[in-house]
């Protein structure tokens, strides 16, 4: 009979657990490590997007986080009132964010997708004009 009881017990308890608390433990864990990778994204993007005047082509591995809460994720370049902003994308709708890029004036503008499954890189191009593109890939 204790043995019954103990086994009902451990088998609600960890119904509980897994059913409410290590779920929503693991979405915000997701959206912090979410909000992290995507700022340290972006430093890198700035870092790339201050190449020299002399540079003409300028490719630089990104690092990122394989997958967050399991599942692979994109972080895509965008235009949010002018400002180039990246945003990440991931299947679940509580992980995700944006955050504004600081790049130098001479930047023409950041475009592109960085997939986190595969061997993200950035490209910075000087164009004929003399302004760069930096193209996320």
């Amino acid at each position: 009979m204790e043995v019954a009881v103990l086994v009902v017990f451990v088998g609600l308890v960890s119904a509980a657990l897994f059913g409410s608390v290590v779920p929503t433990y693991r979405t915000a864990a997701g959206a912090e490590v979410g909000e992290r990778a995507l700022v340290a994204v972006a430093g890198q993007i700035e870092e790339a997007a201050r190449t020299p005047d002399e540079v003409i082509d300028r490719r630089v591995a990104i690092s990122l986080p394989r997958t967050i809460r399991g599942e692979t994720y994109a972080v895509r370049a965008t235009t949010t009132n002018g400002t180039p902003t990246l945003v990440l994308d991931h299947a679940n709708a509580a992980i995700g964010g944006e955050t504004a890029l600081a790049v130098p004036p001479r930047v023409a503008g950041v475009n592109g997708t960085l997939r986190s499954g595969a061997s993200p890189t950035v490209t910075v191009t000087r164009r004929p004009d003399g302004r760069f593109e930096v193209r996320l890939q």
